[in-house]
């Protein structure tokens, strides 16, 4: 099956899962393909340019 149809076929039943358990295996699934995709298509891009994932910035102490 190609990855693409694959990937849409998880989403799919994802939509409709009830089970919690099996949503995040779905999911999981999910994002494995999706990684694997983005390493395939930018092979020198580092999680640190992903605009989706925030810097969490120096951590500080006084907040604790």
């Amino acid at each position: 099956m190609e990855k693409n149809q694959r990937w849409r076929e998880l989403c799919a039943q994802a939509a409709v899962e009830k089970d919690p358990k099996r949503l995040m295996e779905l999911v999981a699934e999910i994002s494995r393909l999706f990684d694997e995709e983005h390493a395939r298509t930018h092979p020198r891009s580092q999680s640190s340019d992903n605009p989706l994932v925030e810097d969490p910035g120096p951590h500080d102490k006084q907040n604790e």
